[in-house]
């Protein structure tokens, strides 16, 4: 099933809070993703997406940037490595999920099929030009 994220029924005021993270920090986190996000869509316009491809696989180190916060925050509160990282990882989809929904000027889509999230696990969107 196809839901369109610019949706007026969604709410783009709606923003999922993170546990532990300060409103300030969250918003940073979310302006960098953002712009990896932009960055997606302006190079691979008509491919969808997930915070995998972003963030994750190949690029899952994330020292240095704002999202290490999410990570911080779960070895912080006693969880493993391993529980971190998947933690973390959810963490961020969400506030991918966040991003999407208040993007101004551009809409976006979930697929939220089974099959679409039947090889990764993680949602896709992409982005309705």
């Amino acid at each position: 099933m196809l839901i369109d994220l610019s949706d007026n029924t969604i709410g783009k005021d709606k923003v999922f809070p993170i546990d532990g993270i300060l409103p300030k920090e969250q918003s940073e986190m979310e302006a960098f993703i953002q712009g990896s996000v932009l960055t997606w869509i302006t190079i691979n316009p008509n491919e969808p997406f997930h915070i995998g491809i972003l963030y994750g696989d190949q690029n899952k180190d994330w020292a240095g940037t704002p999202l290490q916060r999410l990570y911080d925050n779960h070895i912080n509160a006693g969880k493993s490595v391993d529980e971190a990282y998947k933690q973390a990882a959810m963490n961020a989809g969400t506030l991918l999920k966040n991003v999407l929904i208040g993007y101004e000027g551009k809409n976006f889509q979930l697929d939220d099929s089974e099959k679409a999230k039947n090889k990764t696990g993680r949602n896709k969107y992409s982005y309705m030009k």
